[in-house]
């Protein structure tokens, strides 16, 4: 490893480790969070030719909200590994660093992707976070089997609470309307699903908005919300610990749905 360029410490103590690491050369990362707790944040660092990765990790149980200094200077994009999706993403250069702003929500994953033989950091404007809610979807819900049959559950709710569907496995649908008005119509717009047992699948006015399997269940919306009323189709399939071993685990939409604006 020291062979290869690696640094080695010897001999070391417990207290003094981080200002021996400090001494062999600047930091990969350097994070200031405005929320979220930093022991939370795992860090993987990885360079190939003249590209940095970082794979960023968020362990905990609340969102990571901070600044982020990279040690390596160059043109920043953001990988998402569960949608497989890249996009630009602005940063501010330093002398020989970058320095950007993140966030990452419960149990989240990113990858930043460093071109060191390009320069044209962008210093645009962040995507946008969900915010305040600013209406509830109450429904009525109407639920279904994948036969199309109506069932008599609580929408939203547990199924797992209700006589004969203890011990249920499966994928069942959650269909409702609501109205979006004027005032908040061309805004940017976040569906939030509340708590959700266990994964969730979303179509909105017949488009596929993607698949989530634990929490936060937030969804953008306003590229395919329309004003007035709005068809949302919600396909919820639990835990099959539920059929194989009785556990009774929280099944179904059990929410509350919520609209949410911009932060």
């Amino acid at each position: 490893f020291a062979a290869t360029g690696g640094q080695l410490l010897q001999e070391w103590q417990p207290a003094t480790l981080v200002s021996m690491l400090d001494q062999q050369g600047p930091r990969a990362v350097i994070w200031q969070g405005a929320t979220g707790y930093a022991q939370d944040l795992r860090v993987l660092h990885y360079r190939k030719a003249e590209r940095d990765f970082y794979l960023l990790v968020n362990e905990g149980e609340s969102a990571l909200t901070g600044t982020l200094t990279l040690s390596t200077r160059g043109t920043l994009e953001l990988w998402d590994p569960l949608t497989g999706t890249t996009q630009p993403w602005p940063g501010r250069p330093q002398n020989h660093s970058v320095e950007t702003s993140l966030w990452l929500d419960r149990r989240q994953s990113l990858v930043l992707a460093v071109d060191q033989a390009r320069s044209d950091i962008t210093e645009g404007n962040f995507p946008s976070q969900p915010g305040v809610a600013i209406q509830q979807i109450a429904g009525p819900w109407y639920v279904t089997d994948n036969a199309g049959n109506l069932l008599t559950l609580p929408a939203p709710g547990n199924w797992a609470q209700v006589v004969g569907w203890e011990t249920f496995a499966g994928t069942l649908t959650y269909t409702t309307e609501f109205t979006v008005a004027p005032e908040h119509h061309g805004q940017t717009l976040f569906l939030d699903l509340g708590v959700v047992g266990d994964i969730a699948e979303v179509l909105l006015n017949d488009h596929h908005l993607g698949r989530c399997a634990w929490s936060p269940y937030r969804f953008r919306i306003d590229n395919c919300c329309q004003l007035g009323v709005n068809k949302l189709t919600v396909h919820v399939t639990n835990s099959i610990a539920n059929y194989y071993e009785g556990m009774q685990l929280p099944s179904g939409l059990i929410g509350p749905v919520l609209l949410r604006g911009a932060a």
